[in-house]
């Protein structure tokens, strides 16, 4: 007769959200040392419009919301835990944008944005956190909120596109259960469990 195990296994639940869309608009062309006014802007701006019915289904479904200090994360978990406890740390604010301090040319920012993401993305990090710092802040982050969701139960982080992917990566090394790549868009989610 096989022994009967006495170990019990918990499962740790977590969700990662992408914020609302920014309250942000910039016209015109820049050159590339305007950068740094510019993520100064938009990591001040706040979300415009309601959360979409699905964002608010999965916030029910946490027992605690988390979100990183920036005001489009904080915004957009006030407006899905109303009345609940919003947990604000900035080990979950967004990768930083590098940027360098060329005069010209002068382009749209968004072409400055994804130039420099991709750059980032390979290693460029002028003025910025780096692509290795991120993914050690991401592996703590997901710790964080491994902590957070056996103490309480399962967890909602509001973040961000990269930030959220990173954390989601780490979460998969640690054995987790979820999409290999998350949704980009706003209020997008995934479901990532651990059984411990």
């Amino acid at each position: 007769m096989p022994a009967v195990s006495d170990q019990t296994h918990s499962r740790v639940r977590i969700i990662l959200l992408r914020h609302g869309r920014p309250r942000f608009e910039h016209r015109g062309w820049i050159a590339s040392r305007q950068m740094a006014a510019w993520i100064e802007r938009y990591n001040q701006a706040g979300i415009e419009g309601d959360p979409p019915v699905n964002a608010v289904a999965v916030t029910r479904q946490a027992a605690c919301v988390v979100a990183s200090t920036l005001p489009r994360s904080t915004q957009s978990a006030q407006l899905l835990a109303i009345g609940r406890e919003v947990i604000c740390e900035p080990l979950f604010r967004e990768a930083d944008m590098p940027f360098a301090a060329w005069r010209t040319p002068a382009l749209p920012y968004r072409v400055w944005c994804a130039v420099f993401r991709i750059a980032w993305l390979f290693g460029f990090s002028a003025r910025a956190e780096s692509r290795a710092d991120a993914v050690v802040r991401a592996r703590e982050a997901a710790q964080r909120l491994v902590e957070l969701a056996r103490e309480r139960g399962p967890v909602l982080l509001v973040g961000h596109g990269i930030m959220n992917r990173l954390i989601a990566e780490a979460l998969l090394a640690r054995g987790a259960v979820g999409p290999r790549r998350l949704r980009g868009g706003y209020w997008t989610s995934g479901v990532y469990e651990i059984i411990s």
